[in-house]
């Protein structure tokens, strides 16, 4: 998989955020083997000026029901940070109680609802985070000893999770590990059976992170394919 950045496009975004995460986003989105369906999301973390001409830091994350190859600025969901920090911090929350704390912490009400993985891209403490539900990544994933083979593709660049229905209880599961982790040496977060995060404080740096880390699991397929077979269903 190739990197589709281009420098002469992105050369008058510099310095507005959220349009490089527009731009970004497209990217990840124009590629079926990383957003089939239209699945994955995208989040950027910037300053923002609210009513009383205070300054917050705001996560912009995609929105329901926006495709990731088509999204505009306003399709991400302005979330205050701290707030959804302070979430991440509960023992326990409901999934619906968590939407509509999500909902409540927004600074524009007429947004899309924020993704239900909001909180977990706030966790991440890079400015921008990708996710998507790769195809290759999740294929290994699928096949007898995955778990094994993805630790024998990345070693320590990824931290692995056993897979978790997306939601409060996922986001939890990263803020425990976080605490241990040392972000410096990740480049991204595998939830086995899923899909892909990888982050960083650059736009064109978290893509082609995610760029690169499928490129190794196609790279392993293309050899070890037959080795790799999904197994049967039950």
């Amino acid at each position: 998989m190739n990197s589709l950045w281009d420098d002469a496009e992105t050369a008058a975004m510099a310095g507005d955020a959220l349009v490089l995460r527009v731009y970004s986003s497209r990217l990840l989105g124009q590629e079926p083997s990383l957003v089939l369906h239209g699945g994955g999301n995208t989040s950027v973390k910037a300053d923002a000026v609210n009513l009383f001409g205070e300054t917050e830091q705001v996560l912009y994350v995609k929105g329901s029901g926006w495709d990731l190859a088509t999204i505009e600025k306003g399709g991400f969901a302005p979330v205050r940070l701290d707030l959804l920090l302070k979430m991440a911090r509960l023992q326990s929350l409901s999934d619906s109680d968590m939407v509509n704390a999500q909902r409540a912490a927004m600074l524009n009400p007429n947004a899309p609802n924020p993704s239900v993985e909001a909180i977990l891209h706030a966790i991440i403490p890079f400015a921008y985070v990708d996710h998507t539900h790769t195809d290759a990544v999740v294929t290994i994933s699928n096949t007898a000893d995955g778990e094994a083979r993805l630790r024998a593709i990345y070693g320590d660049e990824v931290l692995i999770l056993p897979y978790v229905m997306p939601g409060f209880v996922l986001a939890r599961q990263v803020y425990e590990l976080s605490e241990s982790s040392d972000w410096s040496r990740l480049k991204g977060i595998i939830l086995l059976h899923h899909g892909l995060f990888t982050f960083a404080d650059e736009a064109r740096e978290s893509y082609e992170n995610m760029i690169e880390l499928v490129s190794r699991a196609e790279a392993y397929l293309a050899t070890h394919a037959p080795a790799a077979a999904p197994q049967p269903p039950l």
